[in-house]
């Protein structure tokens, strides 16, 4: 089995974007959410990596891939999973993506259709989906209060309201702990990336072409009750979409069960490939 592996890829630009890589068999690209890094993924990836060769990275504006100091875009961050897919492997990969991850692995499969063998999207919040009538309250606190404080450079009041909606019954102290030193540059990141995640979904046509096998993961204790509205949505959208939902856990689950993350992926990919660990064909 190769051993772990930290790299960088580049932008056309020159910017680095850090990647780690580690396993053996069929490729898959994790796609960190926001406040998130490619370290998110390394708990899973335990489990993984003895069924599949295993990339994550940091997205554009996250810890090694440098920081911004304006709103990300979208071009630039499919650019990133693009130069690192190709730094991995010629071949498509299985995308494993948490939160706003799976917004940016959904434009990634939307602008790479070909590179792309599937997705397992863990509680997606592509917030345009909804029509701007019929957005539930917590979408419309998010574009409303959130994102204007962000948009101003208010980050501190951007995560606080964040925090608020999300999970009314965090306390101020876990709030408080979310701006320390140490975690107040990946919601600096947050910050520059969240205008884009309100703002961005697939128009009808591109929805229409996504037709790779793609698994919805729901978790039925995530206080943002909108998560699984956001997700019957999708499944209505995708024309080859499956969904699941992990009982008794929230919208860390990829924290605090990434065992559990890991065996529905790996399931999900038996179920529709028949792939085992050298990537062949199951009899």
């Amino acid at each position: 089995m190769p051993s772990f592996r930290e790299s960088y890829a580049h932008l056309a630009d020159g910017r680095p974007i850090y990647y780690l890589e580690e396993g053996a068999g069929p490729p898959l690209l994790f796609v960190h959410g926001g406040a998130g890094s490619a370290g998110v993924a390394q708990k899973v990836f335990d489990v993984l990596r003895n069924r599949f060769r295993c990339i994550a990275l940091d997205r554009v504006g996250y810890r090694h891939s440098g920081a911004l100091d304006r709103v990300t875009t979208l071009e630039e961050q499919v650019e990133a999973i693009a130069v690192v897919h190709s730094a991995c492997t010629s071949d498509p990969v299985w995308v494993l993506a948490h939160s706003s991850g799976g917004n940016f692995a959904i434009a990634y499969a939307v602008f790479h259709p070909q590179r792309v063998r599937g997705m397992v999207l863990v509680e997606p919040p592509l917030f345009a989906v909804f029509p701007a009538d019929s957005r539930p309250p917590g979408v419309t606190a998010m574009m409303e209060e959130i994102v204007p404080h962000l948009r101003a450079g208010r980050t501190e009041e951007g995560v606080k309201a964040f925090c608020r909606i999300h999970n009314p019954t965090m306390t101020a102290d876990a709030v408080a702990a979310q701006l320390s030193p140490e975690r107040r540059p990946v919601w600096e990141a947050f910050a520059r990336d969240q205008l884009l995640v309100v703002s961005w979904a697939p128009t009808p046509a591109e929805w229409a072409r996504l037709i790779q096998p793609t698994l919805i993961v729901q978790a039925d204790q995530t206080a943002a009750s909108w998560y699984r509205e956001i997700g019957a949505r999708i499944m209505g959208l995708l024309p080859n979409a499956q969904t699941t939902t992990l009982q008794g856990y929230d919208h860390g689950a990829i924290w605090s069960a990434p065992d559990v993350v890991a065996q529905r992926t790996i399931a999900f990919v038996d179920r529709v490939a028949g792939v085992d660990s050298t990537g062949d064909r199951a009899i």
